[in-house]
């Protein structure tokens, strides 16, 4: 047992015994939340989580938590998330994980923590419905520096972010059928051309390589040689409503253009998105990208604790062509 996060946890009972199967009991009166990880390896690297989510102090509940003997890998971001979730909301009572989306809490809060890299992340599916080719028109609704210009990184101008807000942006997104069958995917390659030439206002973008077993992909930019963007996929996450989908990502970023002794511009970026069906050839969306600093960011110090240093909020029409 090896406890993760413990926040004033008060009575917290268990009754059940841990060497036992069946279902865990738990019970507590406290608006805190109390987390622990139970045999972390398995044959096939899995992860069993047993959370105690807690009733507010003014009620006494008991939850039911059904015990996982195997969580699969790309679940574990999606627990990790729902941490965040029951932070956010500490009077909520959690009685199963699956009845929340976590990745939407992430979007009523701007005390954001980098989630967690997964060291086996794999490429987000999106919902069968997105398969196609959208006419994308992208306002960028606000902009927060929730811990003001101190931790900004280089290159980035609030005042500038900022001068965007209520500018309407359009491009082209694609997304297909994986190539083993598996489900719907986005095309990197299509939609970082579509998006980079769109926020340069030109054909900035040479070439996109993607490379679906890295995880990663690298942009080539015309004019610029030697200048190159990497991102490389380090989590994700999914959540499904009936009416809703939402993909989280986290992606390192790495610029650098290609100059001799000038070090890589690195920052590692959260993308949030929405994707809320209104009719067949029509979705309405809302998407946040958060920005957070790294070891090799240029004003990385000791005192920065992994929150969002910048926050975009973006609304979404999209319409099937």
């Amino acid at each position: 047992e090896i406890p993760l996060m413990t926040l004033s946890v008060r009575s917290i009972s268990r009754r059940s015994d841990m060497s036992s199967g069946g279902s865990w009991d738990w019970s507590g009166r406290t608006n805190q939340l109390h987390i622990v990880v139970r045999k972390v390896l398995s044959e096939n690297s899995t992860l069993m989580l047993l959370f105690a989510p807690c009733p507010s102090a003014s009620t006494h509940r008991r939850a039911q938590l059904q015990r996982r003997s195997c969580v699969p890998r790309r679940e574990f971001l999606r627990f990790g998330l729902a941490v965040g979730a029951c932070i956010a909301y500490p009077g909520s009572l959690l009685a199963e994980i699956d009845q929340i989306l976590p990745l939407e809490a992430r979007l009523k809060t701007s005390n954001l923590k980098k989630p967690l890299s997964d060291p086996f992340p794999r490429e987000p599916r999106v919902a069968e419905w997105m398969e196609g080719v959208w006419n994308v028109i992208v306002t960028k609704k606000a902009v927060q520096a929730p811990q003001g210009g101190k931790f900004l990184p280089e290159g980035y101008d609030l005042s500038r972010e900022q001068s965007s807000i209520g500018k309407p942006l359009q491009y082209r997104l694609r997304f297909a059928q994986r190539r083993d069958g598996s489900g719907v995917a986005t095309d990197r390659t299509f939609n970082l051309t579509s998006m980079m030439n769109a926020y340069a206002g030109t054909e900035l973008v040479n070439t996109v390589e993607w490379d679906p077993n890295g995880i990663r992909s690298v942009a080539l930019f015309k004019n610029s040689p030697g200048a190159k963007s990497i991102q490389i996929l380090n989590a994700s996450a999914t959540d499904e409503a009936k009416d809703r989908y939402l993909v989280g990502e986290l992606f390192r970023n790495i610029f650098t253009n290609g100059n001799a002794g000038e070090s890589p511009k690195t920052t590692d970026v959260e993308t949030i998105t929405v994707y809320r069906r209104s009719r067949e050839s029509r979705v309405d969306g809302f998407q946040r990208i958060a920005v957070y600093l790294t070891p090799s960011s240029d004003n990385w110090s000791a005192e920065y604790d992994d929150t969002a240093v910048l926050i975009s909020d973006f609304s979404l029409e999209m319409t099937r062509l």
